[in-house]
């Protein structure tokens, strides 16, 4: 656990020295990873399918804000979606604003989750984001966690038919595909019980990381991704989804030990010294739980030099002959 320690302490302030180069560097790895994505899943329209177009968005992401890389995205989206089917480009981008307006209104600085979302379902691991995000988030970002699914099986769905949606081309088709592809969205029996499982996951684990009992983290973490694949398994079982069991169990492991992770990052404490104060002032009484948090200090490398030893001078006494 030492060596733990001292290794996060050593992270954090590689981290504090080069945070102007770090962040950057992380967001345009992020954006890279995204885009390329896109690009892959996607791929309607082949022009955007340049690596310089996407070092060129990732590298404007590397400076702006993480709202940039969303609405960057969306753009994307957009532009193959239009190369597609102008019926699915309209589902697309009224989906999107709705959300976006929804985003900027009550969730404005969850832009991370919105983008990691559709990136973790894309990945096969969903679970992740509930559990990390009622960690780390307040209770507005489960709109982010709800907006991410979405985008994400509206994706899949114009992925899996993109053959039959692109042969659309007159006005009254476009206007049936719209319809069509509306009711088979929301119709999805997959996705409303992601949301569902997501939703219910992230309120239990935030709830129980924001309660003030011994280990909340831990308790949150395991409790959450037991939820979250009971949730799953039965209405998989309920709905008939053909979901891999072992899918969702092995989803929900890297979620737990992703946020045993986090947990040792962002609240790792020591529960053994744990004081209480009391005190009051002329309105309020005060209880106070004070847990001290858990940290070395880096040891320091002390080089000790050893000089060669000096040759002993004998000296010769003359005798007087």
């Amino acid at each position: 656990m030492t060596s733990l320690l001292v290794l996060k302490e050593r992270i954090k302030k590689f981290y504090g020295k080069y945070v102007v180069y770090v962040n950057p560097g992380l967001k345009f790895l992020f954006a890279l990873f995204t885009f390329i994505l896109i690009n892959a899943n996607l791929g309607f329209e082949s022009r955007l399918n340049n690596l310089a177009v996407v070092l060129i968005l990732a590298l404007i992401c590397a400076f702006s804000s993480v709202n940039t890389m969303l609405i960057l995205s969306a753009v994307l989206i957009n532009i193959h979606l239009i190369a597609l089917s102008l019926g699915v480009a309209i589902i697309g981008g009224v989906l999107m604003l709705i959300m976006m307006l929804l985003y900027f209104r009550l969730a404005p600085k969850d832009g991370t989750v919105t983008l990691i979302t559709p990136l973790a379902y894309a990945c096969g691991i969903p679970s992740v984001v509930p559990i990390t995000a009622g960690l780390l988030k307040s209770p507005v970002s489960a709109i982010s966690v709800g907006c991410g699914t979405i985008i994400y099986f509206f994706l899949a769905f114009v992925k899996q038919n993109a053959a039959a949606l692109g042969n659309a081309t007159e006005e009254v088709a476009d206007i049936t595909q719209i319809t069509e592809i509306i009711q088979k969205l929301f119709n999805n029996k997959e996705m409303n019980l992601m949301l569902i499982a997501f939703t219910i996951t992230f309120i239990v684990v935030f709830v129980i990381r924001t309660r003030s009992m011994d280990h909340a983290w831990q308790i949150a973490i395991v409790v959450g991704g037991i939820i979250n694949v009971l949730i799953l398994l039965v209405g998989d079982y309920i709905l008939n989804i053909t979901n891999q069991i072992f899918g969702v169990i092995l989803s929900n492991i890297l979620a737990v030990l992703v946020g045993l992770v986090i947990q040792f990052f962002c609240f790792h404490v020591d529960f053994s010294r744990t004081e209480y104060a009391q005190f009051e002032d002329d309105e309020y009484y005060y209880y106070v739980k004070a847990i001290p948090k858990m940290y070395v200090t880096e040891p320091e490398k002390r080089v000790q030099r050893i000089n060669p030893q000096k040759p002993i001078v004998q000296e010769e006494q003359s005798e007087e002959s």
